[in-house]
């Protein structure tokens, strides 16, 4: 019996000691559940106050959308009811520093704003920063018409091509390098409407001989129309994607007389002959002539600081061949204007401009500048012989070349320090874009054109085909960098007044 007891008792203290067991598991498996129930319920509110957060934004964007940029005051937002939960959204506007403003740790640049929204939902909290900024322009080139590289007045083979007998023979063409890319946290993209079913939109040439190495550096060139076999396989080939039949864009338009206002807004315009005394009347030509600055008139060459008086337009002053040009200062002249071996340096950034209802001709010239826009009222700007020298800060609205026709022609012999640069915006409305290189320099480094902003060359003209084309004339190292910047759109667009198209430039989760 005593033995039988013995048995019941370890068998009574085996099962307490399970029950113990699966009870402290129990416990663990229950806490545990506990614990990942918090978790996802954690995790499920927070998903829900970021939602809600960026909803605020979206919101916020919404109503600034509504209403006139001028009369926006900074603020803050009432608590809005969104869901299970709530916003309140704070925002800072920066419509003039162009060093950028600091707010709750962002950085906003010039005409940008700075939305801060915050979503709590069942006491779990999350922001959502952003800057916003009026809707960018989404390529590196706009155009309606085609896209050329290379191509000569006798090209032969290849795609189809409509020849132009303003350009070079091929066999005076050498190969040279093109790379579209853009800047940190964008695409280089570029699109043309154009649409011929005998006419590529995209052409590179297709001689063996002055071969174009084209490189898309993760951006798509677009067409409505159809991209150009040659140019097609290098797209593919280096980084980029090619595409036919898309869907047409709508680009930025706008005209001599907007951009005019605009200028007029930051200072009045001089007349170049403001201080020409009578009987001298200014014929629109300047020239460098062995170091003095002459003015064509109507009694022939005069130097500007002559027996006359200096006629010399105020806020300008020539310098050992260079005419100097104080910031935010607008010169503007009723006919053509042409200047020769006359170089123009800008001082600071606020952009200076020159309106000229005819053309702007300028041969062998250097433009060194950081805010500074050339304009003729629909008609041409030609510069031979140039040399750029526009590396414009973060903080300058750029460079604009407003037209009809641009021709660029780079010097063969000189050239600026690192190559030519130029760091804003052409605006080729309904004409044609020609740069050709000559500069005969063996070193890429140098023998180089950059060309950082937006191209833009709408149609205006029915009867016309826009087109931009890029020609080498000079030594085969030769490499243009198209590189995409949407910020140097302020250089066009008027972006203090009127309603306002915004999109997120930069995102920010706490």
């Amino acid at each position: 019996m005593k033995k039988v007891s013995k048995k019941k008792g370890v068998a009574i203290i085996t099962s307490l000691g399970v029950c113990f067991v699966l009870l402290a598991l129990g416990t663990v498996l229950m806490i545990n559940s506990y614990a990942h129930m918090n978790m996802a319920q954690k995790f499920h509110y927070e998903a829900d106050a970021l939602n809600i957060a960026e909803a605020g934004v979206n919101y916020e964007v919404y109503m600034l959308e509504q209403i006139d940029f001028n009369l926006i005051n900074d603020g803050n937002e009432p608590v809005i009811h969104c869901g299970r939960g709530t916003f309140k959204v704070e925002r800072a506007i920066n419509k003039n520093d162009p060093d950028g403003r600091s707010w709750e740790g962002l950085v906003i640049p010039r005409y940008c704003i700075g939305i801060k929204s915050t979503a709590i939902v069942n006491k779990y909290k999350k922001v959502v920063k952003t800057v916003v900024g009026n809707q960018l322009v989404p390529y590196t080139v706009c155009s309606e018409g085609t896209i050329r590289m290379n191509v000569g007045n006798n090209e032969i083979g290849g795609d189809p091509v409509t020849l132009d007998p303003n350009d070079p023979p091929i066999s005076e063409l050498n190969s040279f390098t093109a790379v579209v890319d853009s800047i940190d946290g964008f695409r280089g993209n570029m699109h043309s409407n154009y649409d011929s079913p005998t006419e590529a939109t995209y052409r590179c040439t297709s001689d063996t001989d002055n071969h174009v190495y084209l490189t898309v550096e993760g951006g798509t060139l677009s067409t409505h129309g159809i991209v150009g076999t040659e140019a097609e396989e290098k797209i593919n080939a280096n980084g980029g994607t090619a595409v036919s039949s898309a869907q047409k864009k709508k680009f930025i338009t706008t005209d001599y007389e907007t951009l005019y206002k605009k200028a007029e807004k930051t200072s009045a315009f001089i007349s170049l002959d403001d201080k020409v005394p009578w009987p001298v009347k200014f014929k629109g030509k300047l020239r460098n002539n062995g170091g003095d600055l002459e003015a064509y008139t109507n009694l022939g060459w005069l130097e500007l600081d002559s027996w006359y008086g200096d006629f010399t337009p105020d806020g300008m002053e020539w310098k050992s061949g260079v005419l100097v040009i104080d910031e935010g200062k607008n010169y503007t002249w009723k006919d053509d204007v042409e200047l020769k071996d006359v170089s123009i340096s800008v001082k600071g950034n606020k952009g200076s401009t020159l309106f000229v209802n005819g053309n702007i001709t300028a041969n062998n010239i250097e433009i060194t500048a950081d805010a500074f826009g050339l304009a003729s009222n629909d008609k041409k700007i030609t510069l031979n012989n140039a040399r750029l020298n526009i590396t414009a800060s973060a903080t300058s609205d750029g460079v604009a070349l407003y037209t009809k026709d641009l021709t660029i022609t780079t010097d063969k012999a000189k050239i600026p320090a690192g190559g030519n640069n130029f760091k804003g915006i052409v605006y080729a409305n309904g004409g044609i874009i020609d740069l050709t290189n000559q500069y005969d320099g063996i070193d890429p480094n140098t023998n180089r054109f950059k060309l950082e902003g937006l191209v833009i060359n709408p149609q205006s003209d029915p009867g016309v085909t826009p087109c931009l084309k890029v020609k080498n004339k000079g030594h085969s190292s030769f490499n243009i960098d198209l590189k995409y910047n949407p910020y140097v759109a302020n250089a066009l667009i008027d972006y203090t007044t009127g309603k306002i198209n915004l999109q997120p430039l930069y995102w920010q989760i706490e």
